[in-house]
């Protein structure tokens, strides 16, 4: 059986003994813990009146069992020397505790889990959480009990909504709910021979809960978990298409599925280890494998412009980079003049652009990527956001920067192309394009140029200095002017070694702070007026208070309503409309121009500094790492 694996704290104790890989919990204090957990069952028990509570024995423990019929509580809980087992599954807290007895193999003794420890050790500190995904757990996912289990729990999921939306077709036309599911069936709301459960269950009505159940798959918001439902005989029909999709899998995501290691450490910075092995025949792992050329690096986030919100800093190799350089016009021709920089093999191995703070008219937004059928021409979405990417730096101030080994010929080669490109002509799409370049006042002693291109009627300004060991152009001087004074601070090595790099500076958003939050907003506002149609819908047909829609909404839809910017919803009986107090609705259209304090994505982004992400290519795997530094606040 495929299991994942969720380990908190002392990694070394797996070693010693067989101990549950998975929902446990060292206990240090039996006392303390005992007394919190029964604070807990006692909110439990006031919170639910009809709270079943009993005890069963397995391979020698105790197990607890606490749970309502409908499953909105179902807490399995047991104890196995100084560990605490919990569970929403009774099957799940089995597989613990045959683990933990050595009735099952024990995940830490499986050589894949053995393997990625020592690429990626846990580590012993307390706020360290060690996450394993095992082969066999990716192939138990993809197997057929486990996708044939999973697709009769959609059908059934789906035929519970079905029944749902009878029920309230009926209660349109009758004034009231059924009483049972034969006055669905017998008012032709529902076919009978369609509304079958694929797991064998049996459909009733619960009318104290104005719900459908079902006897396997429960209700919804409360689905039965997979692990506890057998699938014992197949259908021509599920074998045929668990076939097709076996056919698919191989074909596309077979080379794509691999064991997967996580280490967490949770403080002031929040920090996620990624390992995985190498993709060999995934096309994307290997597109990112080729465009990376070189030793990881740590990013010194210290000699970054301080405006700079979003940074990509990739290694590209010294090759690649040459290659980009002599494709930019005038480059070549300087290049010839001087033979001593023809080879280029003075250029550093890493690049990397730099998106400032600073009005924007036009947005991108990378949830909408998707391949683009454009007068006949397929686009694919990576193309799309190169050419988003391109956009966005003639809007915001940006700057670029490459790593240069020899500075001595690096300031050659700027003032040769500075002589050499001056008023040069070429052609850009057949429309013409002229080449400019001059030198203004120096900066801290910095040799500042200018090179201008012109296509047609747009004109693009690139503001160019050598910058310690690093040749920077920039699309606003007083940016270039921002990048030498970065480069005057000292060193930090605040990032982990990465060949690819992405670093989201929360801290300098200023001018694209409205932007930003006003995007968001509309997002939120869109959201919650969807939510009004539904609200009103189950308030005029149950004739309910508006009071009494999160309890409808959660036995019909399987869903709570709210206002992504913490509203409240309220009804307006002589307009017959329901509206929120942030964001009204579609009659009567409002958003806030900045997100509300109180919204949780506000209270999110307060809390972030910065947020750098890396990837790095060794032999053995593949390693990513995501660091957010979050604002500490003070306390009053």
């Amino acid at each position: 059986m495929g299991r994942i694996a969720f380990t908190v704290k002392n990694q070394a104790a797996a070693r010693q003994e067989p101990r549950p890989p998975e929902y446990t919990h060292r206990v240090k204090q039996p006392e303390i813990f005992r007394k919190k957990a029964d604070e807990w069952l006692a909110q439990a028990r006031k919170k639910h009146p009809g709270l079943i509570e009993r005890q069963f024995n397995y391979r020698g423990h105790q197990v607890e069992a606490r749970y309502t019929e409908d499953r909105q509580v179902s807490s399995f809980v047991s104890r196995h020397k100084d560990f605490v087992v919990y569970s929403n599954s009774h099957r799940g807290v089995r597989a613990v505790l045959d683990a933990a007895t050595g009735k099952s193999p024990a995940l830490h003794e499986s050589l894949d889990y053995r393997y990625f420890t020592t690429l990626l050790p846990p580590a012993g500190e307390a706020n360290t959480a060690y996450v394993f995904a095992s082969e066999a757990f990716f192939k138990r996912l993809t197997a057929a009990p486990a996708k044939i289990c999973e697709k009769r729990r959609l059908l059934c999921f789906n035929n519970l909504v079905m029944l749902n939306n009878a029920s309230l077709m009926y209660r349109m036309e009758n004034g009231r709910s059924p009483s049972s599911l034969t006055d669905l069936y017998e008012g032709k709301f529902v076919d009978r021979g369609k509304a079958l459960c694929p797991h064998g269950g049996v459909y009733s009505w619960d009318a104290r809960q104005e719900t459908c159940t079902c006897t396997a798959q429960n209700r919804l918001r409360y689905l039965t978990p997979n692990s506890e439902l057998k699938v014992l005989k197949v259908s021509a029909a599920e074998r045929d298409e668990y076939g097709r999709y076996k056919k698919r899998f191989d074909d596309f995501w077979q080379a794509a599925i691999d064991p997967v290691a996580a280490r967490i450490t949770v403080g002031p910075k929040l920090k996620v280890e990624l390992c995985v092995l190498p993709l060999s025949a995934n096309s994307v792992y290997q597109g990112l494998r080729g465009f990376v050329d070189g030793k990881p690096v740590a990013g010194n986030t210290a000699g970054i412009a301080r405006s700079a919100v979003v940074s990509v800093t990739a290694v590209r190799g010294n090759k690649a980079i040459g290659d980009f350089l002599r494709s930019i016009p005038g480059i070549a021709e300087a290049l010839k003049d001087d033979p001593t920089l023809t080879d280029l093999n003075w250029l550093g191995n890493q690049l990397a652009i730099h998106y400032c703070d600073g009005d924007q008219i036009l947005e991108l937004d990378p949830a909408r990527l998707r391949e683009l059928s454009f007068f006949g021409f397929k686009v694919p979405a990576m193309q799309q956001a190169w050419i988003g990417a391109g956009l966005i730096a003639t809007q915001v101030p940006t700057y670029f920067t490459i790593d240069v080994e020899d500075p001595d010929k690096a300031s050659r080669l700027l003032d040769m192309l500075a002589r050499k490109i001056q008023l040069k002509k070429e052609t850009f799409l057949t429309l013409p394009a002229t080449f400019d370049a001059y030198r203004l006042p120096d900066y801290k002693k910095h040799a500042h140029y200018v090179v201008n291109l012109q296509v047609h009627v747009f004109k693009m300004r690139l503001h160019v200095a050598l910058v310690g060991k690093q040749l920077v152009a920039a699309t606003k001087a007083d940016i270039l002017k921002e990048a030498i004074d970065a480069a005057e601070n000292p060193p930090v090595a605040s990032a982990a070694p990465a060949q690819l790099m992405l670093r989201l500076n929360v801290r300098s958003l200023k001018k694209l702070q409205e932007n930003f939050q006003l995007s968001w907003s509309e997002k939120s506002r869109l959201a919650c007026h969807r939510n009004t149609i539904s609200i009103h819908n189950l308030i005029k047909l149950y004739d309910a208070p508006i009071q009494d829609v999160p309890r409808l909404a959660e036995a019909i839809y399987g869903v709570r309503y709210f206002c992504p910017d913490n509203g409240s919803y309220v009804f307006d009986a002589k307009r017959d409309q329901v509206l929120c107090n942030v964001h009204g609705n579609r009659l009567d259209s409002r958003q806030l121009l900045q997100l509300s304090p109180k919204s949780s994505f506000a209270q999110f982004i307060d809390q972030l500094d910065e947020i750098r992400a890396g990837l790095r290519f060794e032999d053995e795997a593949l390693f990513a790492t995501l660091e957010i530094d979050r604002r500490m606040r003070k306390e009053k």
